[in-house]
């Protein structure tokens, strides 16, 4: 999910650099937008970036964790109870 996250916000990154070099002249109101539209990728690509490192560190990347190692472990529980059957 992190990657397909990140996927897209550098496809909306490649998206608004496009945009700025189309375009021959930029008003005011344009260039925040477009500025919005490149920076705002650049920030979520940082922060997916870091969280993802400190994940494990963190109280959410620890519930995360187990939350993932339980319903890995009720997954091979079940398939060991379906296999016995």
């Amino acid at each position: 999910m992190i990657l397909f996250t990140a996927l897209c916000n550098l496809a909306l990154l490649v998206f608004a650099v496009s945009l700025w070099v189309s375009e021959s002249s930029i008003s005011g109101e344009e260039f925040l937008i477009f500025s919005g539209l490149t920076l705002l990728p650049l920030i979520n690509v940082f922060t997916i970036w870091t969280i993802r490192s400190q994940a494990s560190r963190s109280l959410i990347g620890t519930y995360i964790k187990r939350k993932r190692l339980e319903e890995e472990r009720k997954i091979k529980d079940l398939e060991k109870n379906l296999g016995a059957e």
